[in-house]
């Protein structure tokens, strides 16, 4: 693994935890294991570009070690990940930030390209799965079409020529060569083109299925689910031996568990090249015998076993990990192995596999706490169980040396810059004039906080939104959690009495509010009289009897000021009420328009354009299609995903009617409100939250009310993470319209009627923006009111 920039390896049972490359200053990243157990691959930016470095898996701790290979490779700022070891030992695969697959041969050095680059980056689905044959001599890998889904590509190490395996038809990933070099699985779904860009919100709207599929490589090969006769076998015929492959080898175990070290495998017999027909292979795949399902990871094991991750059927926004379930050809069976799995990876032999399971998701516990994964090593022919092969890092320490640290990374946030950044020309900087301005101050600064700092100063001249460095290993003070009750106070007679009890609204499964659960009965005006058995008059915090009370039952006395009718209570404080008062805000919002529309407007607002936002349309906007017209909010808007969906939905119209003989006249589209539409932003409405309100005005849906909007307009990706876990980004695509023009980043997007909220008039209970959407909605509705619609008379084919 890798930690602060440094290698090592950690022991599963037995040995030491060792630091294999000891390197402060220098970044080490993606490391993988050889499948021999002798060496370590790993990309290393010790020469200033990152090369693909192989060292003995020993590293400098053993006396007498062979030394690091490094292999060279672009000349310019590039990120390279997954370097995939063949079988063999002798050829490492990976793939870099430019869209570009290389295999490197370390025997002689020699790097070559795979294939064609990926058509699409940006935020277009990708995946870089390969997949070595059994012999070293093919890589299967998915490749983005122009239709944006991938097809799985054969590459013949020999020739250098890559073929097409399977049809841009449908998005094939996740190959996995069978460890008899016989067939080639492969996840493949034929729903999936709706969400193949992430960015777009309509695809937050598809489930993405998929099945299993296996492709014969030789035209003679039967298929892996061919028809059998149930005949008895002749006596040392069929099955072969199940425990055959699936222990340990025992002239290794002791050796592992007691030194740690991975040990030369016993002389194996050469392995038999495979055989592969190119004519004709895509007609020779087939399903393997399993439902349709949302299968996201795929891997070969032992004897014909399938190991594949399966997420459950809930969309985008999730919150559950995925089962890991082993399907065997011999039974045609599968077996469900562990839940709450984030990742996994088979060893080498297929005899063991490494699981990340979510915290709190081992076993059948459900998952919880969130925080990273723990890490095991179990069997790969048996289900997990709870508390077995777990991995510890205890042991895991680095010396860090802070300025050497610190030097890495300020260099390296320019390299990150080269490599990401969307303009090559950088907005005109000169980076290299620019790195060397800002690295004295880096030699002078005496912490990690003073680091991202100069960050944000040296990456200005950027000009650009979205383009910032934040955490790292920063020292904090602390923090002793409070406790909150979901109400506002008054002092009267020397006590606090609720002025008011946010009770998180109607439908929410999340927000709990501490005062409004159902029988406490707590009323306005009543007063908290004491605490856990303590008195809070007036002149004492009542924060302070709170402080570490979240998440816990306290007791409360409650009552009038004088102590009549006074009653001790149970409740559940909490951590923060944002969300509450967030709830609270916007009903208050939705009775504004109601009142003020005389209930012909309906109010929906947007948090952001992501999770939230999704949610809260879907919530509001279709419980109010009886409205005649309706408020769009999307002040304080955070961003996310680009709403299209949104403005797909508000642009629906009529296209016919139907008449039943029972019931009120329907309509298609069902879903959705006809009559005149506003939306409100505002300055702080940003990122996603500018896109919105431009497509708005693009489709001339309605008027835009409020402020001009943040301006930041481009989008970012995945960044590497720096040596100590900070982060910075790379805006890595910019938004253009269809016009050919840059526009909103900068600048934002100007409202129709720009109105600012006056604190005068919103200290007195008012909201002006607001209030001008209402206002403007009532005069279209005013101009266009809403007709009752008729059906014809009813037809008479006897006349």
């Amino acid at each position: 693994m890798e930690a602060h920039g440094d290698i090592f390896t950690v022991a599963v049972k037995h040995g030491p935890t060792r630091d294999i490359t000891n390197t402060s200053g220098v970044m080490e990243r993606e490391p993988a294991w050889s499948p021999d157990g002798q060496s370590i691959a790993y990309f290393s930016d010790e020469s200033g570009l990152y090369e693909l470095d192989v060292a003995p898996q020993t590293g400098n701790a053993v006396a007498g070690a062979t030394a690091v290979k490094k292999f060279p490779l672009a000349k310019e700022p590039a990120y390279y990940f997954d370097p995939k070891w063949s079988p063999d030992s002798k050829k490492i695969v990976f793939h870099d930030n430019r869209l570009n697959i290389y295999l490197l041969d370390t025997t002689t050095g020699k790097l070559t390209s795979v294939g064609e680059k990926n058509v699409y980056g940006g935020f277009s689905n990708e995946n870089f799965d390969v997949a070595w044959s059994p012999d070293s001599k093919w890589i299967a890998y998915p490749r983005s079409m122009k239709n944006h889904l991938h097809a799985i590509y054969l590459y013949s190490v020999d020739s250098g020529q890559s073929t097409e395996l399977t049809s841009a038809m449908g998005e094939s990933t996740e190959p996995a060569f069978d460890r008899d070099g016989k067939y080639l699985y492969f996840i493949a779904s034929t729903n999936a083109g709706a969400t193949s860009d992430g960015l777009d919100m309509t695809s937050d709207l598809y489930q993405v299925t998929s099945n299993i599929y296996a492709v014969t490589l030789a035209a003679g090969t039967a298929s892996p689910i061919a028809p059998e006769l149930e005949d008895e076998k002749a006596e040392g015929e069929g099955k072969p031996d199940a425990k055959k492959g699936e222990g340990e080898h025992n002239e290794n175990k002791d050796a592992k568990e007691a030194g740690g070290d991975e040990k030369t495998r016993p002389a194996k017999p050469p392995v038999k090249p495979i055989k592969v027909d190119l004519d004709g292979i895509q007609s020779r795949i087939v399903a393997l015998p399993m439902p349709v399902g949302v299968y996201v990871r795929l891997a070969a094991g032992l004897k014909g076993s399938v190991y594949f991750l399966e997420r459950p059927a809930s969309g985008r926004f999730t919150e559950r990990g995925s089962t890991l379930s082993r399907w065997t050809m011999e039974d045609r069976k599968t077996e469900k192995l562990a839940e709450h799995v984030e990742a996994f990876e088979l060893s080498a032999n297929g005899e063991k596999m490494l699981l990340a399971l979510a915290r709190g998701g081992e076993g059948d516990m459900p998952p919880g706490g969130g925080g990273p994964p723990s890490w095991v090593i179990v069997p790969a022919n048996a289900p997990v169980k709870p508390g077995d092969g777990t991995l510890s890092f205890a042991d895991l320490k680095v010396k860090v040396e802070p300025h050497k640290e610190w030097a890495q990374m300020y260099h390296e946030v320019w390299r990150i810059e080269r490599a990401f950044f969307y303009d090559p020309n950088f907005h005109g900087t000169d980076t290299n004039a620019e790195e060397r301005h800002f690295e004295p101050y880096v030699d002078s600064i005496a912490s990690r906080a003073d680091l991202n700092y100069v960050f944000q100063e040296m990456l200005s001249p950027f000009s650009v939104g979205h383009l910032r460095g934040n955490g790292g290993e920063i020292p904090e003070a602390k923090h002793v959690p409070g406790g909150l009750l979901g109400a506002d106070y008054e002092i009267k007679d020397n006590h606090y009495c609720i002025a008011r009890i946010y009770t998180g609204g109607e439908f929410n499964p999340r927000e709990k509010a501490p005062l409004a659960q159902p029988g406490l009965n707590v009323q306005v005006g009543e007063c908290i009289l004491a605490i856990n058995g303590q008195d809070i008059p007036a002149d004492i915090d009542i924060q302070q009897p709170l402080e570490g009370t979240a998440g816990k039952v306290i007791s409360i006395r409650i009552g009038a000021a004088d102590g009549k009718n006074a009653r001790d209570i149970s409740v559940v404080p909490i951590a923060s009420e944002a969300a509450l008062r967030n709830v609270d805000w916007i009903e208050g919002n939705q009775k504004k328009v109601d009142k003020l529309s005389d209930g012909k407007l309906g109010y929906v607002y947007l948090p952001d354009t992501g999770g939230g936002g999704f949610t809260n349309f879907n919530r509001y906007y279709f419980a109010q299609t009886d409205k005649e017209g309706v408020v769009i909010d999307e002040r304080f808007n955070a961003g996310g995903q680009v709403a299209d969906y949104f403005v797909e939905v508000l642009g629906r119209h009529i296209e016919s009617y139907w008449a039943p003989r029972y019931g009120v006249i329907e309509h298609t589209p069902n879903a959705a409100i006809y009559g005149p539409k506003v939306m409100i932003a505002n300055e702080v409405s940003g990122s996603g939250g500018d896109a919105l309100p431009w497509l708005f005005k693009q489709a001339k849906l309605g008027p835009l009310v409020g402020k001009r909007t943040w301006g930041g307009l481009v989008g970012i990706g995945a960044i590497p993470v720096l040596m100590d876990g900070g982060h910075v980004t790379s805006p890595s695509v910019a938004f253009f319209s269809p016009k050919g023009e840059w526009d909103v980043e900068n600048h934002g997007v100007e409202p129709d009627y720009a109105v600012e909220q006056d604190p005068k008039e919103v200290s007195e209970g008012h909201d002006p923006q607001l209030e001008k959407a209402v206002s403007l909605a009532m005069e279209q509705l005013s101009k266009h009111p809403a007709v009752e619609v008729q059906h014809p008379a009813y037809p008479n084919y006897h006349k």
